[in-house]
């Protein structure tokens, strides 16, 4: 996070006191990345803008800065079991990165909300869809889908927040049952 981004956040949740701030990124991989850092610190990201995104207001880089990155699941682990967990990420393109690096800490999470570009804004950003895919493999269904970004006057969608929750486990397991026959019988009967 960008010095000034940090620093409001942490300025938020000081009478909180069970929120803390850390001055990490989070991917996939452990190590150090480069952040560019927009004019608007919105847009700043671990990847590079397109054309497309750079037409935003304030969305050029105004600096960088190189910021310790840790795999969320390796995090997670020196904690005490967190119990039902929202995970919220809006990382500008980098979305995949960060649910890799759950691990099967994944599958701990009660919820996901992610801001997914349907309008590639970052250099090899992974594609809206494939993320749902993603997800679904995972045994997560959307519960929500909200526009929060559209280029006008085209009225074209930019982004959307998906919010994910785990399906049942009891509930899919009745789907599978319900399709499979028990032992012994036909689909018929």
């Amino acid at each position: 996070m960008p010095g000034l981004a940090y620093r409001r956040l942490s300025d938020a949740i000081q009478e909180d006191p069970l929120w803390e701030a850390h001055q990490l990124g989070v991917g996939d991989v452990a190590g150090t990345l480069t952040l560019s850092v927009s004019n608007a610190d919105v847009f700043s990201s671990f990847k590079p803008i397109t054309a497309l995104g750079a037409k935003s207001e304030h969305a050029q880089q105004a600096h960088t800065v190189d910021v310790n990155v840790v795999r969320l699941d390796s995090y997670l682990e020196r904690l005490p079991d967190l119990g039902a967990t929202y995970l919220k990420i809006d990382t500008q393109g980098f979305e995949m990165e960060v649910l890799r690096g759950t691990g099967d800490h994944l599958n701990r999470m009660s919820a996901v909300q992610a801001e997914l570009g349907l309008i590639k804004t970052y250099m090899n950003e992974d594609d809206w869809l494939d993320v749902l895919l993603w997800m679904r493999g995972r045994g997560f269904e959307i519960a929500t889908a909200i526009c929060n970004s559209a280029i006008w006057p085209e009225a074209q969608v930019r982004e959307f927040d998906f919010v994910f929750v785990q399906r049942q486990k009891d509930q899919a397991a009745s789907k599978v049952s319900a399709i499979i026959p028990p032992s012994g019988t036909s689909a018929a009967a």
